[in-house]
């Protein structure tokens, strides 16, 4: 995929989900990826005739370092320092992606567990609360099924998507 294709995939991926209300899934990879990745990035000593031809440009400037000082340090090994960079659109995706498995599939899989072992204690259904108040949210080992069923063929989606990046 094209960086474009992979921008574009992206914002329909986040448009879905906010029209699910999944949006907060979206939300949250929106501010990770806006914060950046980290990488660890290596400046190697300038020689003395680039230091030079820098502070003649007025590129470099070292106002409390004495001249005698400069001259005189020696080029050590490069420096090693860490930055903070953009995610790539094809990274962006793929954290996306991740994300969207995180919040579907697994909690899938949790639902259908947590189901199950109500049932084994003879509760075919229990009630939860939300905690914005709306309707309470029912469990049960059919409706957890069938949302299995569901993450794995969104699953299925994801993975085909991803290869294609």
């Amino acid at each position: 995929m094209t960086d474009d294709e992979c921008i574009e995939a992206y914002e329909e991926l986040s448009r879905i989900l906010e029209s699910n209300e999944l949006g907060w899934v979206a939300q949250e990879i929106a501010a990770l990826v806006a914060a950046g990745k980290t990488e660890v990035r290596e400046v190697a000593p300038v020689s003395a005739a680039e230091e030079r031809d820098l502070l003649a440009q007025g590129r470099l400037e070292m106002p409390d370092v004495p001249v005698a000082a400069r001259q005189s340090r020696g080029r050590g090994r490069a420096a090693s320092f860490v930055a903070t960079v953009d995610y790539p659109p094809a990274e962006r995706l793929r954290v996306l992606i991740r994300g969207i498995r995180a919040a579907t599939r697994d909690t899938a899989d949790m639902e259908l567990a947590i189901a199950k072992e109500l049932s084994l204690g003879s509760v075919p259904t229990a009630d939860l609360e939300r905690p914005d108040g709306r309707d309470p949210w029912k469990i049960s080992e059919t409706e957890a099924q069938l949302r299995v069923t569901n993450a794995r063929r969104l699953d299925a989606a994801l993975k085909a998507l991803e290869s294609a990046i």
